[in-house]
């Protein structure tokens, strides 16, 4: 019944159907994907503690890509709350701005958000070498900066990153990532970097190219970024060497695998001290990958990307796995020391420990 009644505001083409439940109806286009809340789908349908009543969208993407979103309300032909009595109506219908196809970003280098967000043009990045570590985009360095000021993102204390190393310095990446479109910034730049070292490769096949996300927000960039590119990504847990995640969620045999199979491995992780941690994954991607009697593929192409990397704490021992190394942001420093150079935790009390 719900199907066919919508369905007479159907015009042809593709439809996607979505329905949520937030309480505030909102549509907003964000780069390449449209996001779109309807106001209150379940519960009753009379409107009694709610100011709205029950709602649906239905979007529709045409061949020439544009996007139009009507917003319907299930209105009750009785005094009583009774969803069999009644029908949907339609309130509005908005188009929203073109979505641009894989090879319009690929070509230009950018979604529509990162002119809103930070003015970048078309322009080709500007990697700058610095260290063992290469800057992305100057001017996302500094709107990442601006950010981080602005919101009073960055804080002193101790923080416990390993048994062996103390950070003075930390960064709330949560807030940062949620800043008016900076995730889907960072990814689209990350994306097309990696494009770059794909095409070099000539491992353009999704069996090809892997990427793992390392920890949660290196997870939620992972996944990000191989929906864009249409391969395989796989979550990691390498924090403290996995010391406080279940079995399913450190090195598997699938990760094994991928990593063997593969031209291309990408590493995508949030912060990035002294390399350690990533490198350790790596070590056991490698150990635990079978060892072929005759001579087999090569080991993959192995590259770092990161959202911080201060590249004055990077070991080169660290770092030598990876053939390259990017991060969106390599000027913000972040101290670290051995915990002998600290006061102890009874006087300096730990803030966050991953030891």
């Amino acid at each position: 019944m719900f199907r066919e009644r919508l369905s007479r505001y159907r015009h042809g083409g593709p439809t996607v159907w979505l329905a949520g439940d937030v309480h505030k109806p909102d549509q907003v286009c964000l780069g390449n994907l449209v996001h779109v809340i309807t106001g209150r789908f379940g519960t009753d349908t009379a409107v009694r503690s709610s100011l709205l009543s029950r709602q649906a969208k239905i979007i529709i993407v045409s061949d020439d890509r544009q996007t139009l979103v009507s917003t319907l309300e299930y209105r009750v032909t009785t005094h009583h709350d009774q969803a069999h009595v009644g029908d949907w109506q339609l309130l509005t219908s908005k188009k929203v701005p073109r979505l641009m196809g894989d090879e319009e970003i690929s070509a230009s280098g950018r979604s529509d958000i990162i002119e809103a967000v930070s003015g970048i043009g078309a322009e080709t990045d500007n990697i700058a070498r610095s260290g063992n570590v290469q800057t992305l985009d100057d001017d996302l360095e500094r709107e990442l900066l601006l950010i981080i000021e602005k919101k009073k993102l960055y804080r002193l204390g101790r923080f416990m990153t390993s048994s062996s190393l103390v950070s003075l310095g930390w960064v709330s990446i949560g807030p940062l990532m949620n800043y008016q479109g900076i995730t889907e910034l960072i990814v689209t730049k990350m994306v097309n970097w990696i494009c770059s070292k794909v095409t070099d490769l000539g491992a353009m096949d999704k069996e090809s190219v892997v990427v793992f996300g390392v920890d949660c927000w290196g997870a939620v960039l992972a996944a990000q970024i191989s929906v864009k590119l249409g391969c395989r990504n796989y979550c990691v847990a390498a924090r403290a060497k996995g010391k406080y995640h279940s079995h399913r969620e450190k090195v598997s045999k699938t990760l094994v695998d991928a990593f063997a199979k593969s031209k291309a491995a990408f590493f995508v992780a949030d912060v990035v001290a002294t390399g350690g941690t990533i490198n350790h994954l790596h070590k056991e991607l490698v150990n635990l990958s079978e060892k072929p009697t005759d001579p087999g593929p090569p080991e993959p192409q192995c590259y770092l990307l990161s959202i911080f990397a201060d590249s004055t704490n990077l070991k080169q021992r660290n770092m030598s796995f990876s053939d390259d190394c990017i991060a969106t942001c390599c000027s913000l420093r972040i101290p670290i020391l051995a915990p002998g150079a600290l006061p102890n935790e009874r006087v300096l009390p730990a803030v966050i420990s991953f030891s």
